[in-house]
């Protein structure tokens, strides 16, 4: 049977370089690994991926005709629907407009909750039944992340839809065994501090982490109805966030662990490798 570690936690935890660790790690010892990172042409999940109609992607690769050929190498056919990991496309610094044009299609501009899950839920099905047999997929921050966000700030979901929700995507991959990995740094305001230096923007045209995740949050329905403003609020997001998840996770029906995180990168991830033994 094939195994899927989701590695969990908010902006900073690590997730990233665990995920890469853990692949390395895995394949020193002989396992065949895949690893798929937010962003990525993805199996499971469509954050920051656009989903458009051919005649709609034949246009916007018209209008972007200078990095024609790098969207197709970054998109992927689905009879006449074509999705695109857009961010993985290389532009000048000074035109961003990619970007933009693509973000339009996004899942996650929908206002439309059931077409939100839907779209998403086929999306795990189809890999529930098409995935490669004996693999560990490694997946970085795509189960609990972006769809808790839409959840909490669109759709105003209650902790219990919310549950129902997960347990919907996760009991969706009943022919693969599934493991939450959550790391939980118990110093959130450092992390988040530590995230915002990490993710400064070094091209002028384009908007730090800080400045993004603070318009988003604003923008959102429920974010100002909760005081999601300013550095403040985004800080606070994340602490009822990482709050929420850590209520959710013992729940779901998957095994899962929360790895407490105490600013010792080396020590949680010797904590990971002895679970997965």
């Amino acid at each position: 049977m094939s195994i899927a570690y989701f590695i969990e936690g908010i902006p900073g935890s690590g997730k990233t370089t665990y995920a890469q660790r853990l692949h390395d790690y895995l394949v020193s010892q002989g396992k065949q690994v895949e690893l798929y990172n937010e962003g990525d042409l993805h199996p499971i999940d469509l954050a920051w991926c656009s989903i458009t109609s051919k005649n709609n992607f034949d246009e916007l690769c018209e209008t972007h005709s200078n990095y024609r050929e790098q969207i197709l190498s970054h998109s992927k056919f689905l009879g006449n629907t074509v999705v695109t990991a857009y961010t993985k496309v290389k532009v000048n610094d000074a035109d961003v407009s990619l970007y933009d044009d693509f973000s339009v299609y996004e899942i996650y501009r929908t206002n439309d909750f059931q077409r939100f899950k839907d779209t998403h839920l086929s999306l795990w099905k189809t890999f529930n039944t098409s995935h490669k047999k004996n693999t560990i997929y490694i997946f970085e921050c795509i189960f609990l992340q972006n769809h808790i966000n839409e959840l909490i700030l669109k759709f105003t979901l209650t902790k219990k839809q919310m549950l129902l929700y997960f347990q919907d995507l996760i009991g969706s991959l009943n022919d693969i065994e599934t493991h939450v990995l959550y790391i939980k740094p118990m110093n959130i305001k450092q992390t988040f501090d530590f995230v915002i230096k990490e993710r400064k923007s070094y091209n002028i045209n384009y908007k730090d982490w800080i400045e993004l995740v603070i318009e988003y949050l604003e923008k959102t329905k429920e974010g100002p109805k909760l005081g999601y403003s300013g550095y403040q609020g985004a800080l606070r997001y994340f602490t009822d966030r990482q709050e929420i998840e850590c209520k959710l996770i013992p729940k779901l029906n998957t095994k899962s662990i929360i790895f407490e995180h105490h600013g010792d990168y080396n020590k949680v991830f010797h904590e990971i490798t002895n679970y997965i033994k």
